[in-house]
């Protein structure tokens, strides 16, 4: 049987006073692109990417920035954030996992398992979901149950869905 819930968890880490929420990797030729996500906005120059590296986009999510560089294939991915060296260990991006679904993100902000199914199996049934990104907010270790209560969920009513569980 396929797997239907992936269990993922941000690397976050604190930097000074910012926190880096995760980093994401792509290799696109002979460069890579490595996103950095922050909890908030970052002024540029408190970012010194490494050597041979360029700034692709800056994006802002509500009050937060996603920054995209270019680096090249050999280049140590190894940035100054807020005067400090930091090495960045990023996952690598994971869209194959939905291509080609109907797919849906949402905030898991304290609802039982059950409540998430119901909305799961609603959308499956009237939105043809297929997939389905779920950030939880839950305390980290808080709700040990919910991930096993969401798989055996999906498994009891035959929910035809991937999802995957994103925690902090």
């Amino acid at each position: 049987m396929v797997e239907r819930l992936i269990e993922r968890r941000l690397a976050s880490r604190r930097i000074g006073d910012l926190t880096l929420l995760d980093a994401v990797e792509d290799v696109q030729g002979d460069r890579r692109q490595i996103i950095l996500f922050f909890d908030r906005t970052v002024p540029l120059e408190n970012i010194i990417p490494p050597g041979g590296s360029e700034l692709v986009s800056e994006k802002s999510l509500g009050e937060t920035s996603v920054l995209t560089y270019s680096l090249p294939l050999t280049a140590d991915p190894s940035f100054t954030i807020s005067g400090q060296s930091v090495d960045i260990v990023s996952a690598a991006q994971e869209v194959s996992l939905m291509a080609g679904s109907n797919a849906l993100a949402a905030i898991r902000n304290g609802e039982s398992a059950e409540i998430v199914l119901d909305w799961l199996a609603y959308h499956i049934k009237y939105h043809s979901l297929g997939a389905a990104v779920i950030l939880d907010r839950a305390k980290p270790d808080s709700d040990k149950a919910f991930a096993r209560k969401i798989r055996r969920g999906l498994k009891a009513r035959d929910l035809p869905c991937t999802v995957v569980l994103l925690s902090s």
